[in-house]
């Protein structure tokens, strides 16, 4: 009985040194991930890690404040932009368009009202219209000192000079191409 009594209080001590070590560790690695991969970028991996943990929570810290760095320098660049300007994925969705593209072009609303359209339903109201920017993509080319005489929204004419070039967005593993224009 007494043997049996001391197998148990040692595999309960096995259990509760395994869960304060290494469960509610990585549960917080888990939860801090998480939230970073949600957008939470103001979230603080806490805690005391030990070991190979420890390693990792380091690691983690560290790369999602390098993330953060070039986060903010990106949107920072975007934000301080005073020329009309635009950005787009690879399928032509818009992933930034400044309020001066919009009111040069009198466009209605805020420009976070225009993610994830296309170029081609933002300028013509047809997804289906080729771009400027596709055949840059496609042609992995630039294209400078274009010109364009359009009407805007509200029926003014608009003169505008403009370039187009294909951005390479670069990852550990490949580059992608995503259009940039400034008008």
């Amino acid at each position: 009985m007494a043997g049996v009594l001391a197998v148990l209080l040692a595999a309960g001590a096995i259990g509760w040194i395994s869960r304060r070590m290494i469960t509610k560790p990585v549960e917080q690695i888990e939860d801090f991930s998480r939230r970073v991969a949600g957008g939470d970028y103001s979230t603080r991996l806490e805690g005391s890690f030990k070991f190979e943990l420890g390693q990792l929570a380091d690691h983690l810290r560290d790369m999602v404040e390098a993330f953060k760095r070039g986060l903010g320098f990106s949107r920072g660049l975007q934000s301080s932009l005073t020329t009309a300007c635009l950005f787009m994925d690879r399928h032509e969705k818009l992933t930034f368009v400044n309020q001066e593209y919009l009111d040069l072009f009198g466009k209605p609303g805020k420009p976070e009202d225009y993610q994830g359209m296309t170029l081609a339903e933002l300028f013509y109201g047809d997804a289906n219209k080729e771009t400027v920017a596709g055949k840059a993509m496609s042609r992995n080319r630039s294209f400078r000192d274009m010109e364009m005489e359009t009407k805007a929204q509200d029926g003014s004419e608009v003169f505008v000079r403009y370039d187009v070039a294909p951005c390479r967005i670069w990852t550990a593993t490949s580059s992608a191409l995503s259009p940039c224009s400034t008008t």
